[in-house]
């Protein structure tokens, strides 16, 4: 799951309940910014979802919960 840093509280609280009841999830937050991330940087967006689908390493600005 993946999150602005800058989302509101019950945004987080919701990926942090979603991640402790998928036992095979992975929560990301992508700093210093907000809900709308992937249009605040298309650059990182693109990459992110390049690595997901090709099974290589996600970007290292993401900060893992």
């Amino acid at each position: 799951m993946l999150m602005g840093e800058k989302e509101v509280k019950v945004v987080y609280e919701s990926a942090l309940d979603l991640n402790k009841c998928l036992s095979n999830s992975k929560t990301y937050k992508v700093a210093n910014l907000g809900h709308t991330w992937p249009l605040e940087s298309p650059e990182l967006f693109s990459s992110l979802v390049r690595a997901w689908v090709n099974d290589n390493p996600l970007p290292d600005t993401l900060l893992k919960l």
